[in-house]
């Protein structure tokens, strides 16, 4: 995904610096009364005119940059009451920058809407108070327009409000929970009566829509199938009430959509058994066959973990990139680490790049460069005083989303880690989920508590903890800066490349780095590197580690020790490039035997004895060492493609398409 925390970097600092600026000025008028409330027409005159220049702009192209921010609030809890237990407030009583709790107030909608980073329009209450409503962590506009959320007339209640001054001294009702805004039904009674439509306009029911959902599906109107269709459990629980149907074909229709249902929320032998029955019952129902077929793909994943990799890649390319693939975790399971929360731990015996685990994302948000207009969004946290820029923000709105219409799935996403923060002790209220919006950027959620090196990348036992780097660890990094980066996860990594970072004296790493710098100069690309300075200084960067233990990780020296041996192979000199690749594995944490022909003295060897740290790179060093065997030891060119094959697995993820990407191997 393209996230960058740009918290430290040079112009966005001042960004956010100005932006926190303003809400430091908003926050001084906490608890103020106001007297100065714009007359309604005032305020959507004002409003109405930002939309219409809106539409006058020119449309974006291909080299239009549309920057977006949004701000995270200090975290508040959701409401956890129920209506019925909060008290009515009005626009006049409320106070600023204040969150009204046991409050609630009903609102018309008074004006289309408008969409930035929220959902925007002028609402008013009963009084006939105006005032700006922003609607935070709504869908996407090509899942739900903005004209469909914030429609005119239509009438809900704000539970514990949020009163706020903007930056640029206006007033507005900010709602960041999507569960605390309930919108009424046009017949409900709550409604107050100047506002009630006529009875011959309340022509809204649920087969209407479900009628709609079809068009849209024969129209291959997908982004409004998805917002009728496309939420598991409340289509589940539709099918269930429908399956009761009097009519056979309306029957058999509630069931299929039953199984459908079932399979997106992930219970594939029920899903399987519905359309069982559908089959047996009804033979001539074509479309019956390929969903079971799809349906007995999954589970094959699920228990095997066999993928069809190719057909997962090219569903990938796809504009949205959804990919149809069950989850597999067979061989690990989370369970308690002893003094450091909880774990990851293989529950068999494993090899060195057996896939351990394939895991659907559970949101995920398309980062592409073939929309009109380039979109780059800034997410800011006023609190953390942390800034991403990237996609984080679109993923921040879907997880909500679909935590809001798949309770049933929150809590797979609600029992992660999530640090020190508390969750809202009530999951329902007024029939609906409750859902902590702003809280989802302080959790961190991981299934571990800690980070380490060593992972799935050898051979290991059953019973064994698995260490997962949660970042990758960067060359020339003090520990104080290493353990900066992790602080978000709430721990203090103690793994050897950490301990020895803190041992290294910082003289030490003063030389460190200036090698290095001389290092780049001297290797500028195969045909421009000067081999004697590379190794020479090479032998200087070696001295600036302390005496450790055998294969212990000293991450600036693999890549110019990779590097180099692709010189030295490139100029055919194929024996000092395996010398040179090895040096760069021993610095990864590898401990490899690899012994060119010596004349008769020695035969040829190569063994990997222990794997260590793999990356992009591992995979061309291990190419490079088959390209020199094949020249060295054509004995040997089977076990060094076997060693290419693994290290391809661990970074891949899989082995079926390496002879599509490194065509020399087949």
């Amino acid at each position: 995904m393209d996230i960058k925390d740009v918290s430290d970097v040079g112009d966005y600092v001042g960004l956010l610096k100005q932006i926190q600026d303003k809400a430091e000025r908003a926050s001084r008028r906490k608890g103020q009364m106001v007297r100065d409330h714009p007359p309604p027409e005032q305020l959507i005159s004002s409003f109405m005119m930002k939309i219409f220049a809106s539409t006058m702009r020119p449309k974006s192209t291909d080299n239009t940059t549309v920057m977006a921010t949004s701000q995270v609030p200090a975290p508040y809890a959701p409401c956890a009451r129920s209506v019925s237990e909060l008290q009515p407030i009005m626009l006049s009583e409320m106070r600023l920058e204040t969150h009204h709790r046991g409050k609630r107030t009903i609102l018309r909608v008074l004006t289309p809407p408008d969409r930035m980073t929220a959902v925007m329009a002028i609402v008013e209450d009963e009084q006939g108070t105006a005032i700006l409503l922003q609607l935070y962590h709504q869908p996407e506009e090509s899942v739900v327009p903005a004209e469909q959320i914030l429609q005119p007339d239509r009438v809900c209640i704000l539970k514990e409000p949020y009163f706020k001054c903007a930056t640029d001294g206006t007033y507005s009702l900010r709602t960041d929970h999507v569960s605390d805004i309930i919108w009424l039904e046009d017949t409900d009674e709550r409604i107050p009566s100047k506002w009630r439509k006529p009875a011959s306009t309340l022509n809204n029911n649920s087969k209407g829509i479900r009628l709609q959902g079809n068009d849209a599906v024969k129209n291959q109107s997908w982004a409004e199938a998805q917002r009728l269709l496309g939420r598991p459990e409340k289509a589940l629980s539709d099918a269930a009430q429908g399956s009761n149907a009097d009519r056979p074909s309306e029957k058999r229709i509630f069931r299929f959509r039953e199984a459908q249902a079932l399979y997106r929320l992930g219970h594939l032998r029920q899903s399987l058994e519905r359309l069982q029955d559908l089959s047996e019952s009804h033979p001539e129902n074509t479309a019956v066959r390929p969903e079971m077929d799809r349906v007995r793909a999954r589970l094959h994943e699920q228990q095997t973990g066999e993928y069809a990799f190719r057909q997962m890649y090219k569903q990938a390319r796809q504009t949205p990139p959804i990919v149809d693939c069950a989850t597999f975790s067979a061989p690990v399971e989370v369970r308690p680490s002893p003094g450091r929360g909880r774990g990851v731990f293989t529950t068999v015996p494993v090899s060195a790049g057996q896939l351990l685990v394939c895991e659907k994302a559970f949101t995920y948000s398309y980062a592409g460069d073939d929309e009109p207009a380039r979109r780059h969004t800034i997410l800011m946290n006023l609190s953390t005083k942390k800034m991403v820029v990237g996609g984080q923000a679109q993923l921040l709105t879907q997880t909500i989303q679909k935590l809001y219409h798949s309770p049933e799935l929150s809590h797979l996403f609600c029992d992660l880690h999530r640090g020190d923060y508390a969750m809202s002790p009530v999951s329902e209220s007024d029939g609906y989920p409750v859902v902590d919006s702003p809280g989802f950027w302080l959790r961190k959620s991981s299934p571990s508590t800690h980070s380490g090196l060593q992972g799935a990348t050898r051979d290991l036992p059953a019973d064994t903890e698995l260490f997962h780097c949660y970042r990758p660890p960067m060359p020339l990094e003090s520990y104080k800066e290493g353990q900066k980066h992790l602080s978000n996860w709430g721990f203090t990594c103690g793994c050897d490349l950490c301990m020895a970072r803190k041992a290294t004296p910082s003289t030490a790493i003063q030389r460190r780095k200036a090698i290095y710098r001389k290092l780049n100069t001297v290797m500028n690309g195969s045909a421009a590197t000067n081999v004697s300075a590379a190794r020479r200084l090479l032998k200087q960067l070696e001295e600036t580690y302390l005496e450790t233990e055998a294969n212990a990780v000293r991450l600036e020296l693999w890549d110019p020790y990779f590097a180099l041996g692709a010189t030295l192979l490139s100029t055919g000199k194929p024996a000092d490039a395996v010398k040179m690749i090895i040096k760069g594995f021993e610095s990864l944490g590898y401990n490899i035997t690899a012994c060119p022909p010596i004349g008769d003295a020695k035969p040829a060897q190569l063994e990997v004895k222990q794997w260590g740290l793999s990356n992009d790179y591992t995979i061309w060093a291990f190419l490079n060492l088959f390209r020199a065997y094949k020249t060295l030891a054509p004995e040997l060119c089977a076990t060094a493609k076997r060693y290419v094959e693994d290290a391809y697995s661990m970074v891949v993820g899989e082995k079926e398409t390496i002879y599509d990407e490194l065509p020399e191997l087949a």
